[in-house]
Protein backbone atom coordinates (compact mmCIF):
# COMPACT_ATOMS: atom_id res chain seq x y z
CA UNK A 1 0.00 0.00 0.00
CA UNK A 2 1.28 3.43 -0.97
CA UNK A 3 0.97 6.41 1.45
CA UNK A 4 -1.59 8.21 -0.68
CA UNK A 5 -3.76 5.66 -0.11
CA UNK A 6 -4.16 6.18 3.50
CA UNK A 7 -5.95 8.48 5.09
CA UNK A 8 -5.87 9.57 9.03
CA UNK A 9 -8.28 7.38 11.22
CA UNK A 10 -8.44 4.75 9.03
CA UNK A 11 -7.31 1.11 10.67
CA UNK A 12 -5.28 -1.36 8.60
CA UNK A 13 -3.57 -4.61 10.01
CA UNK A 14 0.38 -4.57 9.27
CA UNK A 15 2.85 -6.92 11.06
CA UNK A 16 2.50 -5.05 13.98
CA UNK A 17 -1.41 -5.82 14.27
CA UNK A 18 -4.33 -3.59 13.73
CA UNK A 19 -2.89 -0.42 13.87
CA UNK A 20 -4.80 3.14 13.34
CA UNK A 21 -3.53 5.70 11.00
CA UNK A 22 -1.95 8.86 12.64
CA UNK A 23 -0.42 11.01 10.11
CA UNK A 24 0.65 10.07 6.78
CA UNK A 25 3.62 11.40 5.08
CA UNK A 26 3.11 11.11 1.25
CA UNK A 27 6.65 12.42 0.78
CA UNK A 28 8.78 9.72 2.08
CA UNK A 29 6.08 7.13 1.95
CA UNK A 30 5.48 6.44 5.67
CA UNK A 31 2.86 6.58 8.17
CA UNK A 32 2.55 7.23 12.20
CA UNK A 33 0.43 4.45 13.44
CA UNK A 34 -1.00 3.74 17.17
CA UNK A 35 -1.49 -0.01 18.55
CA UNK A 36 -4.62 -0.80 19.67
CA UNK A 37 -3.92 -2.77 22.23
CA UNK A 38 -1.06 -0.73 24.23
CA UNK A 39 -1.78 2.47 22.01
CA UNK A 40 2.07 2.55 21.34
CA UNK A 41 3.13 5.35 18.29
CA UNK A 42 5.42 4.02 15.33
CA UNK A 43 6.43 5.12 12.18
CA UNK A 44 5.79 2.82 9.47
CA UNK A 45 7.02 2.80 5.65
CA UNK A 46 4.20 1.76 3.27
Amino acid sequence: MQAKDLQQGMWVECPQGVVEIIDVDPAHNSAIVENMHDHSRSSLQC
